[in-house]
This record gives C-alpha cells, sequence and structure tokens, in this order.
C-alpha cells in the first residue's frame, strides 16, 4: 500500500520539482565508486566515494532539530494589548491558560498577534485548539490527556506544538505556517491521527527514546513541506502503524531510532533524502521507497526491503535490500 500511494506522490512531486532521473545509480557499502563510468547512467555529481561517505555522516549525525522561532517574532505590546482578549499579554504574545479540566470549549487565539497557549492540567483544551489567524503559535499540552478531543490547529510565521502530558494531543495535530515543530514526546502521545505538517519548513518528534515516549505518533506522519521535512521516530513503536511520508523540494529526512519504529514504512521524495533505520523492527515489514535526486538509507539491525527510484541510491548497510522488481 506504501509503494502505491507512494508512486502516486512521486509522479506529482517530481513534476514540480523536475528532479526525476531517468536512471538509477546504487552505490552500495562494498561498490567501487567508478565501476561503470561512462555507461551512460545518470549524471552525478562529485565522486561517489566521497557522495557514499557523506551519506554515513549524515547518518551517524543529524541536524539539530528545528528551532522555528530562531529568526525572531514581530511581538507588540501594545498590538497585544488591543487584541489579546480571553488571555494575558507577556511580552507582546497574547498568554491563553488552561488548567485541570478547563477549556472545555474551543481555545480560538485572537488574530494578528502572537500567541501562546498553555494547557497544563489533566484533561485540559479537550476541544480544539484553534491557532489559524495568529501571526506565530506556542502551544504546550502538558496536562495528562490534554488537547486530546479536538485537533490542535495552527499557522502563521511560525508555530510549536509540544506534547508532553501522557496521552496528549491524540486526535491530530495540523501545521501550515512558515516553519513547523511538532513534538510528541510522551507515551501515546499524538496517536490517535495522522501528525500532519504542510510548512515551509517541517519538524516532527515523535517520543524521547526506548519507553520514554512509546507509542508516540502510532498512526504515522504525514509531511507535504515547501523546503524541508525532518520526522524523527525516537521511541519504541513510534510511528508504527501508518506510514510516515516525507515530501519536500530541498531536503527530506526520516530517522527511525525506535524498537519497531516506522514499522508501517517509510517514503520520501526530495533533492536531497535520508532514511535511517537503527533499531530492530524499524522501517520493517513497512519497507522503504524514495525517489528524487539522492537517497541516502542507513539500516541498522533489521533486513529492510528497499524501493530507489532517486538519481542516486546510497544503502550505506547491507541490512538494506535493493528490490530489484519494485516499480
Amino acid at each position: 500500500m506504501l509503494r502505491v500511494r507512494g508512486r502516486l506522490v512521486i509522479g506529482i512531486g517530481a513534476v514540480a520539482m523536475g528532479i526525476v532521473a531517468c536512471g538509477l545509480s546504487v552505490i552500495g557499502p562494498d561498490d567501487d565508486p567508478h565501476e561503470g563510468e561512462g555507461d551512460g547512467g545518470p549524471a552525478r555529481s562529485g565522486d561517489a566515494g566521497s557522495e557514499l561517505a557523506d551519506a554515513r555522516q549524515d547518518a551517524r549525525d543529524p541536524a539539530p532539530p528545528l528551532d522555528p522561532f530562531d529568526g525572531g517574532i514581530d511581538a507588540s505590546a501594545a498590538n497585544c494589548n488591543a487584541g489579546c482578549t480571553g488571555g494575558t499579554c507577556d511580552g507582546g504574545w497574547c498568554v491563553i491558560a488552561c488548567d485541570a479540566g478547563s477549556c472545555t470549549n474551543t481555545v480560538t487565539c485572537p488574530p494578528g498577534i502572537p500567541c501562546a497557549v498553555q494547557c497544563i492540567g489533566d484533561d485540559a483544551c479537550k476541544g480544539a485548539v484553534d491557532c489559524g489567524e495568529a501571526t506565530a503559535c506556542d502551544v504546550v499540552c502538558s496536562g495528562k490527556a490534554s488537547c486530546s478531543n479536538q485537533r490542535v490547529r495552527c499557522k502563521g510565521a511560525a508555530c510549536q506544538v509540544t506534547c508532553t502530558g501522557k496521552d496528549a494531543c491524540t486526535t491530530a495535530i495540523d501545521c501550515d505556517a512558515g516553519a513547523c515543530t511538532l513534538r510528541c514526546l510522551d507515551e501515546g502521545t499524538c496517536k490517535n491521527a495522522i501528525v500532519a505538517c504542510n510548512a515551509d519548513r517541517c519538524s516532527v518528534e515523535c517520543g524521547i527514546g526506548g519507553k520514554n515516549g512509546k507509542d508516540s505518533c502510532i498512526a504515522g506522519v504525514s509531511c507535504n513541506a515547501r523546503e524541508s521535512c525532518d520526522v524523527r521516530c525516537r521511541a519504541d513503536n513510534s510511528c508504527q502503524n501508518g506510514s510516515v511520508l516525507a515530501v519536500a523540494s530541498q531536503t527530506a529526512d526520516v530517522t527511525c531510532e525506535g524498537t519497531n519504529s516506522c514499522a508501517g514504512g517509510v517514503f520520501t521524495s526530495a533533492a536531497d533524502g535520508g532514511v535511517q533505520c537503527t533499531k530492530g523492527g524499524a522501517c520493517s515489514p513497512g519497507g522503504i521507497s524514495c525517489d528524487g535526486g539522492r537517497c541516502a538509507a542507513h539500516c541498522k539491525d533489521t533486513d529492510v526491503e528497499l524501493c530507489c527510484g532517486a538519481g542516486v541510491c546510497l544503502p550505506t548497510e547491507d541490512n538494506c535490500r535493493i528490490d530489484e522488481t519494485c516499480p
């Protein structure tokens, strides 16, 4: 199922990005980087050995997660005082605080100013959180089962949604901002619906590691970014049941480092893509499908089927099994 859906996405994304290759170049761990030169295959920039070294380095040392507020937010105290209803102003941000059991109806941020929603008690914000009209959003769901009955939605220049209470944010998170960071960190967070990011730049974190944050994002992750996707399924069983989709024009990276994480499969499409499956059962049985300019796949401890339609394919471990029959 992943492959069929992936190929449909490939067809659309490839036309838009203009990066579909007419052939396939596979560089494995033991390949001679100069073998096959001049054989009419797709053009490759630089030395193949350097490509492989770069791919291995990428697998060892991923970049830090995105900070959506790194560029700063235009927060005006005067604008906040004029427009912040139902909350209090702090540094130009409209802050709406919800204690245990409160905010049972939709929490709606005022338009035109940055907004912070703090769902800090158990069962807080069980109605939706709508930050779609604010200039920036910072939503924290730290109470047990907080933000759990309806979706959390945000847009604006930058958005961060952090779910640190057990079973928080279980219904859905939708982000369509300039930069989005979605963090489902505790056990069972973001588990009943796909975590969706449709921003310029997306960063999604599921769990912290091992049993810390297990079963997070188990319905899957969908990232369709205009520039970059970075999806990290860190805890055991994270992103387990649904597929992980990462499509972007520039970079798309997926890291599956929890036991049985990403078992529903991973699909990436970008000019430069990478998938890391580093724990037992990760990315299996769903496998990896990727296309675009370059695909670096790192598989460890589990045999993973790799269906690669990229211009350059870089499986950095023998456990990445190239599927010669994939369409």
